[in-house]
């Protein structure tokens, strides 16, 4: 054969670079069914805040140990939300087992099912050990926080001091 003896002709479809596919082939089967329903909203950033009227919730806790019996030794652990607050959440909206009179009657969840009122952080202890005078605070050190809040206990007693408990928030 000679070079450039050879026409498109020659080669079967799909055989040339450059050729030109073939006609296709009927449509297959079609596929399974989608689920039903609408779909979800579209996501959106952990930083962004709350929107009005969401509730989170989280658990809270501490386990240290008291090496002094002059007294009582103060403990406290610092409580992170996953998503920010639309506003600083202040001392003063922060109950813990009723140390807050101004909120706590709001405060009628359980360890179990927390739930919280309108911009309070209600927080149900569940267990505790050599610990007493629970209070809650805005954070850091009471100014407020869009992003968490802060408990604080006595241990009265040498040995483990522990605070276990659930806590829930609602955007305003």
């Amino acid at each position: 054969m000679k070079n450039g003896s050879l026409a498109r002709r020659d080669f079967r479809p799909g055989e040339l670079a450059g050729a030109q596919p073939g006609p296709a082939g009927p449509p297959g089967p079609a596929g399974p069914a989608g689920k039903d329903g609408q779909p979800g909203a579209p996501g959106r950033s952990a930083l962004e805040p709350l929107r009005s009227g969401e509730t989170i919730r989280g658990v809270v806790g501490s386990d240290e140990h008291v090496d002094t019996g002059n007294g009582v030794t103060n403990f406290g652990v610092v409580e992170t939300f996953p998503v920010p607050a639309p506003q600083p959440v202040e001392t003063e909206d922060v109950a813990v087992d009723g140390t807050n009179s101004d909120v706590t009657n709001r405060c009628t969840g359980t360890v179990d099912a927390p739930t919280a009122p309108p911009g309070v952080v209600c927080v149900y202890r569940e267990t505790s050990t050599n610990a007493e005078d629970l209070e809650g605070f805005g954070t850091p050190t009471g100014a407020g926080s869009r992003f968490g809040f802060e408990i604080a206990w006595g241990a009265p007693d040498v040995g483990n001091t522990s605070v276990y408990a659930t806590w829930a928030y609602q955007a305003p």
